[in-house]
C-alpha cells in the first residue's frame, strides 16, 4: 500500500467517525443473536434482518440495514457507509 492510498483511507475513516459523533440517537438496545447469546448494542432505528449475528462488542448505528449474511466481527462500528474495525 502506498502512502497516498493509506492517507486517503485514513481520511475517509476520520470523516466517517466525525459524522458518526454528530448524530443524536439516545435509543439503544442490546441485540439477542439467533443462538440466544447476547449481541452488541443496536440503535432502535436500525433494521436487523432475522438471522443476523452481531457480536457482543459491536455497535450498529442509526438507520443501518444489517442483512443476515453480513459479516460483522468483534469491535466493528457498523455505519451506513460501512464498518469501522477497532480490533486487529
Amino acid at each position: 500500500m502506498t502512502y497516498g492510498t493509506f492517507y486517503t483511507k485514513y481520511s475517509e475513516r476520520l470523516n466517517m467517525l466525525s459524522n458518526i459523533f454528530k448524530m443524536r440517537e439516545p435509543k439503544w438496545e442490546t441485540y439477542v443473536n439467533p443462538d440466544g447469546s447476547r449481541g452488541g448494542m443496536v440503535s432502535k432505528s436500525a433494521v436487523i434482518e432475522k438471522g443476523a449475528f452481531i457480536p457482543v462488542s459491536s455497535v450498529v448505528l442509526p438507520r443501518v440495514h444489517v442483512k443476515k449474511n453480513m459479516e460483522i466481527t468483534n469491535g466493528d462500528l457498523v455505519t451506513q457507509e460501512g464498518a469501522v474495525r477497532f480490533t486487529p
